[in-house]
């Protein structure tokens, strides 16, 4: 979306307009009431008023989104809007910290709404050694530390090697201090539970029990 104002999108020279954007919000909305609907925003672009950055916030406070990438402007040598008359800092990171504020908030209601909802996710992620999945409407669900304890306890030395010797892509990591660099360096460093977890890729049907602005906690069932 990145603005709600018709002035700064046309000088963002983007090709949607405000009501087309509300449409097309509206007959997804309908279509599937639990969609997850996730947008960007530009704060301060060149020339943005406060009369731009409200028409923002009512755009936001209509699409009611689960997710917002939020970010303030920040000017490209060589581009049109480097050429534009900027925005002062100071106004930039006000109307940043109001337009968080909202984002956080409605997040909050929309994943409020998910309380005491059953179904399956798939497991795709492991965040502090917990499981992490979406279900099939791409709300983000991470496994409760007080869940059942089964889906963490594995014997990873043990999968960890079966994994290494069946793969192609670490041909070279035989001895266990190799296999440690392995996991040291990989983008799950922080939990060695990922390599050999026969949870990733697998469904899990689950009670959704808690839940923040950014994501819903849920138990196995």
């Amino acid at each position: 979306i990145q603005s709600g104002s018709e002035r700064v999108l046309r000088n963002m020279k983007r090709g949607h307009t405000i009501n087309t954007t509300k449409d097309l919000v509206m007959r997804l909305k309908d279509k599937i009431p639990e969609i997850t609907i996730a947008t960007h925003i530009i704060t301060g672009f060149p020339t943005e008023t406060n009369e731009d950055f409200e028409q923002t916030v009512d755009l936001i406070s209509f699409i009611d989104p689960d997710i917002v990438n939020s970010s303030k402007f920040s000017s490209r040598p060589g581009t049109a809007a480097s050429k534009l008359k900027k925005v002062d800092e100071d106004i930039i990171s006000e109307r940043s910290e109001r337009l968080h504020y909202l984002i956080k908030a409605i997040a909050k209601k929309r994943n409020s709404r998910w309380i005491d909802w059953e179904g399956e996710i798939l497991i795709n992620e492991i965040e502090n050694g917990r499981l992490k999945g979406r279900n099939d409407f791409y709300k983000s669900i991470i496994l409760d530390s007080g869940s059942d304890e089964s889906f963490l306890k594995i014997n990873v030395q043990k999968d960890y090697q079966s994994n290494m010797q069946q793969s192609s892509f670490y041909p070279s990591y035989k001895d266990q201090k190799a296999e440690n660099k392995v996991i040291e360096a990989s983008p799950y460093k922080n939990s060695r539970l990922y390599f050999g977890n026969p949870f990733l890729g697998k469904r899990i049907r689950v009670r959704v029990v808690d839940f923040s602005n950014h994501v819903l906690n849920a138990i196995p069932i």
